[in-house]
């Protein structure tokens, strides 16, 4: 079944409202890797613009100098700026984009302009871009897909929703699968690939463009084929096979070469297994033979759970790095694999305390000690567990961070209770992001008077409580 499509030519408009509020108008359009917004009416007194390589916003100064014309905005400095805006462009190519990313699942739950003027640094816009460059319009791609599905039943009711995906007026679960699909990048796609694709899987909503783009041009292909072709042989015929729980607690056997998407994904994995560590098929498939006939261990265990993978990174971690010393089709699965992953969390521990120390002494020129309070550097990974654990914050999550060397955590305490945990401060590239009391609370008036001080003396910028510290 095929009805007449017909997408709204979106070109044919003069003007794109991307937010329609009963207050002022603002004008945006794009220049590079700027977005200038400017409204109405303010022209020659100030406007902002955000700079989607850093993701911040900035205000332009009409009557500055030039040294002082252009200055970094936090975003919630001009919340009330945009507060019930009509957010207008004429910039139609750039506005369809916009539309396009209004409407997609990743940005639709921004209600405020200014929240969703911050989303637009999101890889999402340019890769549409490079979609459209290639000629490969996205309306084609909603439509190619669309006419399958519907063809299939898919999504029955909804087969006069198939309209340009940028008007944002698909229904949810419609849109939800082609923007996530397209937020990942063209690359060699093709229609010949898709058209594969289609006659190869039956249930076409589980393959992302990204399966595709890998599966056809990353090399996937060919290991697929291999994998083909030894299964071909008798030995092999059920190396592949597995149990899918089907109706209740009835177990079916099933083969990862079959066409449906729990063994598509399964396959895959095994398929990215033989990339990644360089494992030789016929191994493998005596491996995976020998571990459910002998050891018990099925592919639901190996390659579902992820044990297997996760023993290959363990293996290769502790051989420092060499696939050719790895022990990859070991004997007592189960055993090994325990052995080798507290072997490796052992290691993994005494290596990131030692990173995490390194790191943070280097941070030591950011102590302090003044008349109340006191800047402190945490030596060891434990003390932010304790930190968490008294102010009740996510702190923790941090410690990875900080072990590779990408932010840093201090604490603020008071002078004399230097033990007691107080106020948590994150500092990254030479700015404050965060100052946080217990349950994330705003420190008190005295805490942010000394930090104000402090900052100053260490030369660091404010990047949270800006007023108060600036």
């Amino acid at each position: 079944m095929s009805r007449e499509y017909k997408p709204l030519n979106i070109n044919r408009l003069e003007q794109i409202i991307v937010f329609n509020g009963d207050g002022d108008t603002i004008n945006f359009y794009r220049e590079g890797k700027y977005i200038y917004l400017k409204k109405v009416g303010e022209e020659n007194k100030r406007y902002y613009r955000f700079n989607l390589q850093t993701s911040k916003f900035e205000r332009i100064n009409i009557y500055k100098t030039v040294d002082t014309k252009i200055t970094e905005v936090p975003t919630r400095n001009i919340t009330q700026w945009f507060k019930d805006c009509r957010l207008v462009t004429h910039d139609i190519h750039f506005g369809r984009l916009v539309i396009f990313a209004k409407y997609n699942r990743r940005f639709d739950k921004y209600s405020s302009p200014v929240r969703f003027v911050e989303q637009l640094g999101s890889p999402i816009i340019t890769n549409i871009e490079k979609w459209e460059s290639l000629g490969m319009r996205v309306e084609e791609i909603e439509r190619f897909f669309s006419d399958h599905l519907v063809s299939n039943n898919r999504w029955q009711g909804h087969t006069d929703n198939r309209i340009n995906i940028y008007t944002g007026t698909v229904p949810r679960d419609f849109r939800s699968f082609f923007s996530g699909s397209l937020t990942y990048a063209p690359s060699d796609f093709n229609k010949e690939t898709l058209n594969h694709i289609l006659d190869t899987y039956e249930e076409i909503d589980d393959y992302t463009l990204r399966q595709i783009h890998n599966n056809y041009n990353n090399g996937e292909e060919k290991v697929e084929k291999t994998l083909e072709n030894i299964c071909a042989n008798p030995e092999f015929a059920d190396s592949l096979d597995y149990i899918s729980e089907q109706y209740g607690s009835r177990g079916v056997q099933k083969n990862l070469l079959d066409s449906d998407s729990r063994s598509f994904h399964m396959k895959m994995s095994v398929i990215h297994l033989i990339q990644e560590f360089n494992l030789e098929p016929h191994a493998l498939l005596r491996f995976f033979k020998r571990q459910r006939n002998v050891e018990n261990n099925g592919l639901e265990y190996l390659i579902n759970a992820n044990h297997y993978r996760d023993y290959l990174r363990c293996e290769l971690a502790l051989k420092d790095g060499s696939l050719r010393k790895m022990n990859k089709y070991p004997n007592n699965f189960r055993t090994i694999f325990h052995n080798v992953q507290s072997e490796y969390n052992a290691k993994k521990a005494s290596i990131d305390k030692g990173m995490f120390k390194y790191h943070q002494d280097k941070k030591d020129k950011l102590a302090h000690v003044g008349r109340k309070f006191i800047i402190h550097v945490p030596k060891d990974p434990y003390e932010i567990d304790v930190e968490a654990a008294e102010l009740e914050h996510c702190v923790r999550t941090y410690i990875p961070r900080v072990v590779k060397g990408e932010t840093s955590i201090l604490f603020l305490r008071l002078k004399a209770y230097p033990d007691q945990p107080y106020v948590t401060l994150e500092v990254k590239r030479g700015v404050l992001n965060q100052a946080y009391g217990k349950n994330d609370s705003k420190p008190d008036s005295e805490a942010l008077e000394f930090l104000k001080s402090w900052i100053k003396k260490k030369d660091i910028k404010a990047g949270c409580w800006t007023s108060e510290l600036t």
